[in-house]
């Protein structure tokens, strides 16, 4: 997802982590698995609310990100956490 589809950063961890909890759910489903409860959840560092980083490609590309960040002095790290109870529902009951 473009990070500048989303107004806010919170706005883009959140829907992250919505699409995360939707696509176990997805695959749970197709497998024919099950879960009484399924917690995800996604964690961005946020510039400005503006620039999003996420995790780092390799080691280089982190020590970048931490240089880069302590040049900064100031970040956001923002982290969106969903929990769902999953009631299964047997066949014939509604």
């Amino acid at each position: 997802m473009p990070h500048s589809s989303f107004a806010t950063a919170t706005d883009y961890v959140v829907r992250t982590s919505e699409m995360k909890l939707l696509d176990k759910l997805s695959e749970l489903n197709a497998k024919g698995e099950y879960a009484d409860i399924i917690i995800v959840a996604d964690t961005i560092i946020a510039i400005e609310d503006k620039h999003i980083i996420e995790k780092p490609r390799d080691a280089q590309h982190a020590f970048e990100m931490l240089r880069r960040l302590s040049d900064l002095g100031s970040h956001e790290v923002l982290t969106s956490v969903w929990i769902a109870f999953v009631k299964r529902v047997e066949a014939g009951e509604g």
